[in-house]
């Protein structure tokens, strides 16, 4: 297990596009790509603040997801991490009270990181991708687990 506070981009990506509750844009109906036996996944738990729920979700939809898809159609390793991530919502507070939203990449994307600062800096520019990185910060009680699996055979 890993903390990080930069929760993989990559997550964020499809993972809004799945999301439970109403989005303002849907990436795509089909299901993301899978990966196959013995391929990498990353799972990122965000354990997000009771009273900060709008502000994240409102992250991953309207800032997040966003500069994944201005960045897509020329830049073909965004595109792949976008169509490998999801994004789930939680059902139930936690008993620290906080609520985990998990992005899911399956399988990983190796060539690049997946790093918030870098995506919105190359989306945004480096004042918006700093303003954008507190919105996601402050909306978390903590630093994210981040889980590096291997994909079994079933």
């Amino acid at each position: 297990m890993r903390k990080a506070w930069c929760a993989t981009a990559l997550l964020a990506a499809t993972a809004c596009a799945s999301a439970a509750t109403s989005a303002p844009a849907r990436l795509s109906a089909s299901v993301p790509a899978r990966g196959v036996v013995g391929d990498t996944v990353r799972v990122i738990v965000n354990h997000v603040l009771a009273d900060k729920r709008g502000q994240f979700e409102h992250f991953t939809h309207e800032v997040l997801l966003p500069a994944m898809v201005k960045m897509a159609p020329t830049d073909l390793t965004t595109a792949g991490q976008m169509r490998q991530a999801r994004l789930l919502y939680p059902t139930r507070m936690d008993a620290d009270s906080t609520y985990a939203y998990v992005f899911i990449v399956d399988p990983v994307v190796t060539s690049r990181s997946y790093s918030f600062p870098d995506l919105f800096t190359r989306a945004y520019g480096s004042q918006k991708a700093d303003e954008y990185m507190r919105m996601f910060r402050e909306s978390l009680a903590r630093g994210s687990d981040t889980y590096l699996l291997t994909n079994a055979s079933w």
